[in-house]
């Protein structure tokens, strides 16, 4: 699905709901309300979770991770967790790599490494007990006992859940966004409706428990994941994060020096280039497990998101949603441009007709090309030799005030 905040833009489903049949008649069709596993996207609704418990002033980023788990002993915090900063290593407690370098057997995460999904006291324990991969805060290291442990922070911090993760969300989330297909175990109503793989059909049936819930259980729609991403590209309408934690969010918290990827709360940021080679940020996470593989990103930038969930044994869903976006942007940026030249474009002058602003769209943004104040050329005042037009950026939600960029000065456009 290509989703925007009034809902899909363009949406299609595909394929058999249960491939794992070998009669076809049992086979099914998927819809938009078949529920599928998520798998690390999960933890981006783990995220989700903590600014909704930071803006009712349960916990704070900064906070220590063992202020609200008194058995963790390290001095980790929230912020280090969702930011794979944290340094504790990814799947803990590890399995048994006595082949290594030989044989890979015992690496990964349960059950694929011989283990069972931990409870909350083996998962603490471990982190406890075990060294740090790498000092925190240095180098991210993608950790699925990180953001299980995550979970078990909100649940605590919220007190009112009995340390449960799953009704956690269910309350915070899943019933306030009604999305009545998301859940970490199906309930028999729903299980008709569960997309089985042709590969790994058990893994319909894991029960992460709920140490790793928040890291990888989660189960959900598409139509549920409309309404999630619905809630982040407009969060006044929706009434769940406010708009600035939105804004807090869609930030990076940690730059590789590729200058192309980046770390935020969870999210997999990319840097990426739109029509008129402006670069944006399409902020992503990819679910994988052996028979189910999913992206879910947002570009906030130009008010789209992308959705693909699958099964089966084709892993690499992330350039499937990196082509649905290089598909889309462009029409994107037309379409923009066409708004923003018929909402925007012209020349506005005042009633004594000694201050005018003439306003033009370049390159997908807009341009203040003449600014005079009273009679003054304020944009030749600011150079030494000819004006140049200078880019301006919206300050007020009603798109109606502009500021300059590069001189300072604001443009209100009524």
């Amino acid at each position: 699905a290509v989703v925007t905040a009034d809902g899909a833009l363009y949406e299609a489903t595909y394929g058999s709901l249960r491939a794992n049949e070998s009669d076809p008649a049992l086979r099914g069709t998927v819809d938009r309300n078949s529920v599928y596993r998520l798998a690390s996207i999960s933890k981006l609704f783990a995220a989700y979770e903590t600014y909704v418990l930071r803006d009712r002033g349960k916990l704070h980023w900064d906070d220590r991770v063992n202020q609200f788990l008194p058995s963790f002993k390290l001095n980790t915090t929230i912020r280090e967790l969702a930011t794979h900063l944290s340094g504790i290593g990814g799947d803990l407690p590890p399995g048994d790599m006595a082949l290594w370098p030989h044989g890979l057997d015992g690496s990964g995460a349960p059950p694929d490494n011989g283990l069972p999904f931990p409870t909350e006291d083996a998962t603490i324990d471990a982190v406890n007990k075990l060294p740090l991969v790498t000092s925190p805060r240095s180098f991210p290291v993608y950790s699925n006992a990180a953001c299980g442990i995550l979970g078990l922070v909100n649940a605590a911090a919220d007190g009112g859940v009995d340390g449960q993760y799953p009704l956690l969300l269910q309350n915070d989330l899943f019933a306030r966004l009604n999305m009545t297909s998301s859940m970490f175990k199906p309930t028999p109503e729903l299980r008709a409706r569960v997309a089985v793989a042709s590969v790994a059909s058990d893994e319909a049936d894991y029960d992460f428990l709920n140490a790793m819930s928040s890291s990888g259980g989660q189960m959900s729609s598409l139509a549920d994941l409309i309404r999630s991403q619905q809630s982040l590209l407009d969060p006044a309408r929706y009434g769940v994060l406010q708009a600035s934690s939105v804004r807090e969010w869609m930030q990076p918290q940690f730059v590789f020096p590729d200058d192309l990827s980046e770390v935020g709360h969870v999210w997999e940021i990319y840097k990426r280039k739109d029509t008129f080679g402006r670069t944006y940020r399409l902020y992503t996470k990819v679910g994988v497990l052996n028979g189910y593989h999913s992206v879910y990103s947002i570009n906030p930038d130009y008010g789209y998101g992308v959705i693909v969930l699958s099964t089966g044994r084709y892993g690499d869903v992330h350039n499937i949603g990196w082509d649905i976006v290089s598909t889309i942007q462009p029409a994107i940026d037309a379409y923009r441009t066409a708004r923003l030249e018929d909402r925007h474009s012209g020349t506005y002058v005042s009633e004594d007709g000694q201050s005018r602003a003439s306003i033009s769209v370049k390159k997908g943004g807009l341009y203040a090309t003449q600014y005079v104040l009273d009679g003054v050329d304020i944009l030749s005042g600011l150079s030494d030799s000819s004006p140049e037009p200078c880019a301006l950026w919206p300050v007020d939600n009603e798109g109606a005030s502009f500021r300059c960029v590069a001189c300072g000065f604001e443009v209100a456009v009524s």
